[in-house]
């Protein structure tokens, strides 16, 4: 991606979501790192807002396992 296309990107990606001030030091840091970096560092972003979910998920599948098991406990007796 040119600078050119990445400049007219950036302002639309801000504005779906509120600024905080880890995004204030990025514009600068972001133009010293490669694509592969920054697309490291968006991941990473990413990461934090998912790993909560997947937890929540693992912590629901978990209670439905337990309602689970002592049904088929007792059809196996």
């Amino acid at each position: 991606m040119d600078v050119k296309t990445s400049k007219a990107i950036k302002p639309q990606i801000l504005q779906n979501r509120e600024i905080t001030e880890n995004d204030l030091d990025v514009p600068t840091r972001s133009n010293m790192l490669t694509s592969s970096e920054k697309n490291h560092f968006l991941v990473r972003k990413c990461s934090v807002v998912i790993e909560p979910l997947i937890l929540k998920i693992s912590e629901s599948t978990e209670k439905c396992g337990e309602a689970i098991k002592p049904q088929i406990q007792q059809k196996s007796v």
